[in-house]
């Protein structure tokens, strides 16, 4: 070992036989709520107000950032909306026809969309596993 290491690894030693261990027991504090405690709704809020920043950021192009804002208000003009408002058109997906063209029909349960989906965790999975 060099005599760096050395004085640094001795300094490094005695700061820690300094510290004092408290007996009282530690406990997790959620800083974002007014009581400490952390619960479902807390965390989805706080999660409601870090999501502009994240869609809306330089590194996504903003007709990227523009479909996610539109799907997570479920804005986008899919069928089901379009009839509700002033259209007369079938409902039905256009890709299967199984089902009403909605927002979590298109992104979520479409056969189309849960192939997908699978593809893209299956790929996460690997990527994390090596």
């Amino acid at each position: 070992m060099d005599d760096s290491f050395r004085a640094h690894f001795s300094d490094l030693c005695f700061r820690i036989d300094r510290i004092v261990i408290s007996p009282i027991v530690d406990s997790l504090v959620w800083a974002n709520s007014r009581d400490g405690g952390v619960s479902c709704k807390t965390a989805y809020f706080q999660f409601l107000r870090d999501i502009p920043q994240v869609v809306w950021s330089r590194f996504i192009p903003p007709s990227r950032s523009a479909l996610t804002w539109h799907l997570m208000l479920n804005r986008l003009p899919t069928k089901d909306r379009l009839c509700r408002s002033w259209f007369q058109l079938a409902s039905r997906c256009s890709i299967y026809g199984v089902s009403s063209e909605s927002t979590d029909h298109l992104f979520l349960h479409c056969p189309l969309a849960v192939a997908l989906w699978e593809v893209v965790f299956s790929t996460f999975q690997r990527c994390v596993s090596t």
